[in-house]
Parts: C-alpha cells; sequence; structure tokens
C-alpha cells in the first residue's frame, strides 16, 4: 500500500477514537448520566495507623477526642480577686502559714509543699495531694464528710494546679486529668476528664484553653500536645513526637493567650544548658522563640513583651535577660551575669532580677536603675530570690537564703527596706517559687 494512504488512514483512526472517547464526557456535560470517573489505583501502599500517628506532619489529620464528662461550666466563670495587698501562704517547718504582708500570722495548717492559693484568695490548696483549706485556717470537708477535699485522689500525690480565673484546678494523677473544685459539692471526689496518659498541663490566662501532654504508654513512648477548648470539652492534638524526643517541658502560654509554649529534646543533659523554646497554637502552626534554659521559671510576661533568661548553663552562669519574639532571635536587655529569676511590674515598665546574689532593679530597656537589696554574705551563700511583683501599689515578694536560713521578704513600693514575712520550709528539693504564694497575683496555671 501506498505510504500516502496508510498515514491518511492512521489519522483517520485515531480522530475516530477520539470522538469515541469523548462520548461519555460530552453525556456528562449535558445531564444525560452520571459522572463516569472512578478513583484511580494507588501505587502506594495504604499508610498505617501508626505511620499516620508518627510520622505524619502536625496539622495534618490530627486527632479530636472530648472529654470523658464536661468540663463544669462553674469554673468558667471568673472569681472576684481579692481586695487590697492580699495575704501570703508560706511553707515553713511543717506547715503552712497565712500571714500579711507586714508579718502579722492570721492562720496556720501544718501541711508540706507546694502551696498555692486560689483566684480568689479564699481557698489555699498545699502538699503532694493539694488538699484544701481556707485562708482562715479551716480545711474543708469532701462531699462525703470522709475525708478532705482536694485535687488528687488515687493517689498518695500528683501534679495539681488551679486555674488563673476561678476557684477550680486540675491534677493529673495516674495518668488521669481530674478537674476539682473548691466547693466539694460541686466536685465531690473530683470530675475525670481524660484516663489517657497525662504527664502535664498548661491553662491559657484567660483560663478557657488547656495545653495537655500526653504519652501512649511508657517514658520512652511517643508524646503528643493537645489543646483543648474547656468551654466545649474538646482537645485537638497539635504536635506529635517522634519516640526519641523524650524530654518534653511546658511553659506556659505567650501574653496574648494564642501560643503554648514548650521544650523539647531528646534528653535533659543536653537541654540542662539551654534549648529552642517552641510555641504551638490552637491551629497546629509553630514558632520559634529562641534558645532560653528550660524550666518555665524563666519565663515573665511583661506588660506586651515576653522576656527571659538566655544563654548560660544548668548554674545559671553567663545568662542575660531578654525579650523573646517569635521568629526571631532573643534580644538582649542586659550583659551576661549570673542571673537566677526575674519578675516584671505589671506595665513592663521595671524588671527586677537576682544576680549575683542580690535584687537589681532595671527599666524596661535593660538600663540599671539601682540595687534593692545587698549582698549580706559571700561565697554564694545567697542563692536564688524567686521574686514576686505583685498589683501597681504594692511590691515585690522574694525569698532571701542566708547560710541555713530562709525567709521570705517584703519591700514595698517606695519603701526604704524590705521586712521579713515569714520563715520558708529549709529541707526538700521544691523550688522556691512553690514554697509561697501571694493571694494578690493570680495563679500561674501550670502544674506544680
Amino acid at each position: 500500500m501506498n505510504p500516502i494512504v496508510r498515514t491518511v488512514l492512521a489519522l483517520l483512526f485515531v480522530a475516530a477514537v477520539a470522538i469515541v472517547l469523548t462520548i461519555p464526557l460530552r453525556g456528562t456535560e449535558s445531564g444525560s448520566g452520571p459522572d463516569p470517573r472512578v478513583a484511580s489505583p494507588s501505587v502506594l501502599p495504604s499508610p498505617s495507623r501508626t505511620s499516620l500517628r508518627f510520622t505524619l506532619r502536625p496539622g495534618s489529620f490530627p486527632r479530636s477526642k472530648r472529654f470523658a464528662a464536661r468540663f463544669p461550666r462553674t469554673c468558667l466563670r471568673p472569681a472576684q480577686p481579692p481586695a487590697g495587698d492580699g495575704l501570703v501562704a508560706v511553707v515553713g517547718r511543717g506547715r503552712v502559714a497565712i500571714a500579711s504582708l507586714g508579718g502579722e500570722e492570721v492562720a496556720s495548717f501544718r501541711s508540706r509543699p507546694p502551696v498555692a492559693v486560689s483566684p480568689s484568695g479564699g481557698f489555699v490548696a498545699a502538699g503532694p495531694q493539694g488538699l484544701m483549706w481556707t485562708t482562715d485556717g479551716e480545711s474543708i470537708a469532701a462531699a462525703n464528710g470522709e475525708f478532705q477535699h482536694g485535687f488528687v485522689w488515687q493517689a498518695k500525690r500528683g501534679a495539681w494546679a488551679w486555674s488563673p480565673i476561678s476557684d477550680c484546678g486540675l491534677s493529673a494523677e495516674r495518668g488521669q486529668l481530674l478537674v476539682s473544685s473548691a466547693d466539694p459539692q460541686e466536685t465531690s471526689l473530683g470530675v475525670t476528664l481524660l484516663t489517657r496518659k497525662v504527664e502535664a498541663f498548661a491553662f491559657s490566662p484567660d483560663g478557657r484553653e488547656l495545653g495537655i501532654l500526653t504519652r501512649e504508654a511508657g517514658p520512652r513512648s511517643p508524646a503528643s500536645i493537645w489543646i483543648a477548648d474547656l468551654t466545649r470539652s474538646r482537645m485537638e492534638e497539635v504536635r506529635r513526637f517522634r519516640r526519641a524526643t523524650c524530654c518534653i517541658t511546658l511553659g506556659g502560654w505567650s501574653p496574648d493567650g494564642q501560643h503554648l509554649f514548650y521544650w523539647a529534646a531528646s534528653g535533659n543533659s543536653v537541654a540542662a544548658d539551654g534549648w529552642p523554646l517552641t510555641s504551638v497554637t490552637a491551629a497546629g502552626a509553630r514558632g520559634n522563640w529562641g534558645p532560653t534554659l528550660t524550666r518555665p521559671t524563666v519565663l515573665e510576661v511583661c506588660g506586651d513583651r515576653l522576656v527571659g533568661l538566655t544563654g548560660g548553663d544548668r548554674f545559671q552562669q553567663g545568662n542575660r535577660i531578654a525579650v523573646l519574639e517569635r521568629g526571631r532571635q532573643p534580644r538582649s536587655l542586659t550583659a551576661r551575669g549570673s542571673y537566677g529569676s526575674l519578675t516584671c511590674a505589671r506595665s513592663g515598665a521595671l524588671i527586677a532580677a537576682s544576680r549575683s546574689g542580690r535584687m537589681v532593679l532595671f527599666d524596661g530597656s535593660g538600663n540599671f536603675v539601682r540595687n534593692l537589696t545587698t549582698i549580706a554574705t559571700g561565697n554564694g551563700e545567697l542563692t536564688e530570690l524567686s521574686p514576686d511583683w505583685g498589683p501597681p501599689g504594692t511590691g515585690i515578694l522574694f525569698i532571701r537564703q542566708i547560710h541555713d536560713t530562709r525567709q521570705l521578704w517584703f519591700l514595698g513600693e517606695g519603701a526604704a527596706a524590705p521586712n521579713v514575712v515569714a520563715d520558708v520550709v529549709l529541707t526538700g528539693t521544691h523550688p522556691l517559687g512553690t514554697l509561697f504564694d501571694w493571694s494578690a497575683t493570680p495563679p500561674a496555671g501550670l502544674a506544680n
């Protein structure tokens, strides 16, 4: 056959096949029949549940869970904060003393650290079970009348914390998450919200969201961070970690309540001298705030800024006070020093910090203003002071240790010198900030 004829016939055949193949498509466009399209089989095997859980990027196919019980509505209603300068609860010599800032003791009861005052200033929780008393020193009985009311019910100890806004709080015990109100009629023996393994939690500043750290099984199993909407009693998974990430610490929330902070390292030793501070939002968006020491106490809200201790090492040598911002390197406010802790005036215009055994005052730009205290002894015997700055017009509480004596002191705004409020417990390894609490400052919302 002539080559030209063969070419023409081939072209006619291709055109005829094309017309036939377009018939179903043209029929669909005219509405004459169902869509004939079918899904093509994947060339890759379907991912297993395990691979989805531990390899997908955060935000991809997140898990969502409802609480086992509704978060109590009464716990979402802000309590009326205490009037005036408030009272201080201090652990010392096997008991908790309730005292005024002038050092007058108004009540006491036997207990151990930690100690924390509720947002209304009317209740105190103390000890490894978070047992509750009134600030008049009266124990609160459970609804059944057989036990003292508290946060931890199923174990001898647990992690617990007051809500920042209401006289309610949470405990993590034996992996479960329970909510309790200071009113035992509201939550008789605690209401179980979660039964999965809960390691830590952190309330948002407005008390309406909750960051939760969970782990699937043992201490070396993969962990996840969830953010719960307490108004809906539902939580969403926002961050999944690989098995090698063993050491995760929640650091609280950003000043605007949008970012939950955490440190996630492969070991405690590598993180001891500092680790990147990371955040995650309820939508799963992550942010890097730069390296800091890996303790929540090194972060402080100063007005609308986040300030923290950066650089240095586990011995608090060579660190700086710096402003932390998402996506930027920390902006140093001070030169290198030996800073142990810091606190800010509510406006953020002044910063007080413990440095080399004395309290030092800076303005909001990090300029030195003056020494607030003097070094009582040398040789490093005056240690971290754990300052806490109260509302405008009050002053600063701090712990002073001289040799084997620890005392809680108060320096009023405009006062020439501080005064002793109470003695502080001398034994144990509890962080200094858990040995006292001031009713004039709201709870941080982080588990003790």
